[in-house]
């Protein structure tokens, strides 16, 4: 097994491409599902997505300036982070994609702290109403 010490590893590449089902695409009805953990409808289909100021690049200078990778047995060299955004572009919760909270690595633990620390998107809009979005965050290291 690898170790990986938090000073010697170096961020080599982020991922900062948001997706969802259809982003940017004017829709009759924005798609949207109820999330039972916020108490609230979050938008999967937007017309105007939500971004993150200085786009890709300012995430990729924001990851880099705060993520340190922890010390772990093995390299985990990808995620994908769900984050929910508010109609303000303020982070309203986030989780690895697909993984329960009680198996997460420190890894993933130490990347959702920095998420969480994140300043506030330009949230999305449909219908030219600011929403409660949802955008995938994928990271490669």
């Amino acid at each position: 097994m690898f170790k990986y010490s938090t000073y010697s590893f170096f961020l080599c590449s982020l991922l900062a491409y948001f997706y969802s089902n259809n982003m940017g695409a004017c829709t009759q009805d924005c798609e949207k599902y109820y999330d039972s953990t916020i108490n609230a409808y979050v938008y999967t289909e937007l017309d105007d997505p939500p971004q993150f100021h200085g786009g890709s690049s300012g995430i990729i200078r924001f990851m880099a300036k705060n993520f340190k990778y922890p010390e772990q047995e093995e390299l985990q060299a990808s995620f994908v982070v769900e984050i929910i955004l508010d109609k303000d572009g303020s982070i309203k919760s986030q989780k690895i994609k697909s993984k329960d909270s009680s198996e997460l690595t420190e890894a993933e633990i130490s990347l959702l702290n920095i998420v969480r620390k994140m300043p506030s998107w330009k949230p999305g809009k449909c219908k030219g109403k600011n929403v409660i979005s949802r955008v995938y965050l994928p990271v490669k290291i």
